[in-house]
């Protein structure tokens, strides 16, 4: 059986909430996650995954208009 440990990202890749969908796209793409944490003044405030932007219909001529904090799960 292997650990969380052994399995898990050790390196976490985090945007604030102020930041464009466009960001959270890239960091999707380049690193092939799904999930990305928001974090404001080092506190966890929501997460945004492929799926918000899927279920809130979110058009990639948008990525650059849409805020994260806007459409992040809280």
């Amino acid at each position: 059986n292997s650990s969380v440990s052994n399995i898990m990202i050790k390196e976490l890749t985090t945007l604030g909430p102020n930041e464009k969908v466009g960001r959270a796209v890239e960091i999707f793409k380049s690193k092939r996650i799904h999930h990305l944490p928001i974090v404001d003044n080092g506190n966890l405030v929501g997460l945004i995954t492929t799926h918000d932007l899927w279920n809130k219909h979110i058009q990639p001529d948008d990525f650059e208009n849409v805020v994260i904090k806007d459409i992040m799960s809280k």
